[in-house]
């Protein structure tokens, strides 16, 4: 009897590490490819954005999956977060020396071997998964919420650290094209910004500060076609990064305006009007961008008329800013209402799996009522569809999963 129940475990040990090999060698690759491939040498069409929460999230995630492999083949928590920083040292070695485009970071290993270790840690607790939920699920459950309503304020027009702001018209980065038009001029709050220092900074920021609205104006003339996204006009600050950047890519316009999600290191939304610039060189438009603590407006006047972008900032535009990738904000959103949904709701409903009712009403009304105490827009009626789906998918494979 005693034998058979030793040649099961061992049998039942001997699967485990075989998925384990299977896991770390293919988190093992996913690594290798997101980490190790070149990228076109250069900055962001924005210059100077701090991207830390956004990298130190999307880090830790990226290596949960190698540190739970390696504990599946029985590595304990500790080896296997020294592997993890084994593993990511050779990588930044590696971006340093070899690596077009690549930047090495001290943070990158830390959080690295943090998400291995952390991976390796849900493994090995596994077992224990019933005992340990029952007090850590209302925990992320009640973190998810709060992360929603504190996105809720960190989606406000934001200003960057730091005097001495710079004026940019027209400049030319890494992977960006020189606007062939030229500037006439350009405004923010009604002053009047140079190519170059801003002798009027302290007056910019106290205008900036007496007011949650803020509206930016750059008149031009346009010049030949031109393939690729081309500067407008910009305002930076050398210690705190972009406040605000206009640019033409094709005959669509883009804006990004500062939110108080980038002073917080998220990667922040850059808007689009399509089709608004004309074809023709030698023509007048006015590009205006306005952003307040529930609308952006992004619009572009010409002979071809005016067109116009309106959109609002709900708490799942927050959301958008872990991803890895820049993305611009349109007409049509609906990806945001998923991400949303994914990240806050499905966690509540996995952290309330033994608290389903009265839980997830309490939620519920604490997502609603948040924005509006804290006078951000309501989100959509699609994101409480998704997310209200999204809960119950979570609460029934919390289930599923025995928690």
């Amino acid at each position: 009897m005693a034998d058979s129940r030793i040649a099961g475990r061992s049998s039942a040990e001997k699967r485990a590490s075989a998925y384990g090999q299977v896991v770390t060698v293919a988190s093992a690759l996913v690594i290798g490819i997101l980490t190790l491939m070149p990228t076109p040498t250069g900055g962001d069409s924005t210059v100077g954005r701090s991207l830390l929460l956004t990298d130190i999230v999307l880090n830790v995630l990226l290596f949960m999956p190698f540190g739970g492999g390696l504990a599946l083949t029985g590595r304990t928590p500790v080896r296997a977060a020294l592997v993890a920083a084994t593993v990511s040292v050779m990588i930044e070695l590696c971006q340093l020396s070899w690596i077009p485009g690549r930047d090495a970071s001290i943070h990158d290993v830390v959080t690295n071997t943090l998400g291995g270790g952390l991976g390796a840690i849900i493994v090995a607790g596994w077992g224990r998964r019933a005992a340990v939920w029952r007090r850590l699920g209302p925990a992320i459950a009640a973190a998810a919420v709060v992360a929603w309503n504190v996105g809720g304020l960190l989606i406000a027009p934001g200003v960057p650290s730091g005097n001495g702001w710079y004026g940019q018209w027209a400049h030319e980065f890494a992977r960006t094209t020189l606007f062939p038009g030229r500037i006439v001029s350009f405004q923010v709050r009604g002053l009047p910004i140079p190519d170059g220092p801003i002798a009027a900074t302290d007056a910019l920021q106290a205008k900036l500060g007496a007011t949650d609205t803020v509206r930016a104006v750059v008149v031009l003339t346009t010049g030949r076609a031109f393939t690729g996204r081309a500067q407008l006009a910009g305002v930076v600050s050398p210690t705190g990064g972009d406040f605000l950047g206009l640019w033409q890519q094709g005959q669509s316009v883009l804006g990004f305006p500062r939110l108080r999600m980038t002073n917080a290191g998220l990667r922040g939304p850059v808007f689009i009007v399509r089709e608004a610039i004309p074809e023709q060189a030698g023509d007048s438009v006015t590009v205006s961008m306005e952003w307040s603590l529930r609308h952006v407006t992004l619009s572009a006047e010409s002979r071809i008329g005016r067109k116009e972008q309106r959109l609002t900032l709900t708490p799942e535009v927050f959301w958008a800013g872990f991803l890895p990738f820049d993305y611009d904000l349109g007409g049509t959103n609906w990806w945001i209402s998923v991400l949303a949904a994914g990240a806050v709701f499905f966690p509540i409903g996995l952290g309330l799996t033994r608290r389903a009712a009265w839980g997830l009403g309490v939620s519920v009304l604490t997502l609603a009522g948040g924005p509006f105490l804290l006078g951000c827009a309501a989100s959509s009626a699609l994101t409480w569809v998704l997310g209200l789906a999204a809960a119950t998918c979570g609460i029934l494979l919390g289930r599923l999963l025995r928690f």
